[in-house]
């Protein structure tokens, strides 16, 4: 309601109700001009915000890798791992709802957002910086799953890595020597399409010991040609 000023009231009946009504005309083009006004400008901030996203589909089979939430604070800082896996999408539901199996197929009991996720390609990373930041992130897991394994099922395992720099880093249930010996410098066969293979540090040792032994046998040889040729005296 409006409260009319003393110059309306000194006006005449008849033009204060003819401005009221040219007023109330004007009532209905005035709010379509408010509701337009709102209209564009929440088509503006859509626009705004679909410019920064991008979309993203997952279909059953890709491979993802699931955001890690540390709720306490990690001991290795930058280096703790944010993202674990890979894990296979199962299946895929409306408003991003997502199932992920492992990869030997068990299927977790809870659905992860599409937000949490990524995709990856397994293949090797070519940029040398990165891939030994992530060598320093993932053998953590490597070796928790090896110490979750052994203890689960009571096998005996040994796990011996080397980091790009040459580092070797091993976990072993038991004694690891007495497993390797199972192994290195055997001919048997688990199966009809495995073979097992001496290790790969066994197969170092045995070359630089083979490099050795030609190294102190082509020293004998100089020796005895020189003790042959005047005992080994010089001619000047």
């Amino acid at each position: 309601m409006e409260i009319p000023s003393m110059r309306i009231l000194a006006e005449s009946e008849l033009e204060w109700a003819k401005q009221r009504y040219e007023q109330l005309n004007l009532i209905d083009e005035k709010q379509l001009t408010a509701l337009c006004h709102g209209q564009c400008y929440q088509q503006r901030m859509a626009r705004a915000f679909n410019a920064r996203v991008r979309h993203r589909e997952f279909n059953p089979g890709d491979l993802v890798l699931r955001k890690v939430l540390h709720i306490t604070p990690d001991s290795r800082g930058k280096f703790a791992y944010k993202y674990d896996g890979p894990f296979v999408v199962k299946e895929t539901f409306s408003e991003g709802a997502i199932i992920l199996s492992d990869m030997d197929g068990t299927e977790n009991a809870l659905p992860v957002n599409a937000n949490a996720i990524k995709k990856t390609e397994l293949k090797k990373i070519e940029d040398k910086n990165a891939r030994e930041v992530t060598f320093s992130k993932r053998k953590g897991g490597l070796l928790k799953k090896a110490s979750e394994l052994a203890l689960l099922c009571g096998v005996d395992i040994v796990i011996n890595t080397y980091s790009p720099h040459g580092n070797p880093f091993v976990y072993s249930k038991s004694s690891g020597d007495a497993i390797f010996r199972r192994f290195v410098g055997s001919t048997s066969t688990v199966g009809d399409d495995f073979n097992v293979m001496p290790l790969s540090c066994e197969d170092r040792l045995n070359e630089y010991r083979q490099q050795e032994r030609e190294a102190l046998s082509r020293l004998e040889e100089a020796r005895k040609h020189q003790q042959a040729n005047g005992n080994g005296k010089p001619r000047w």
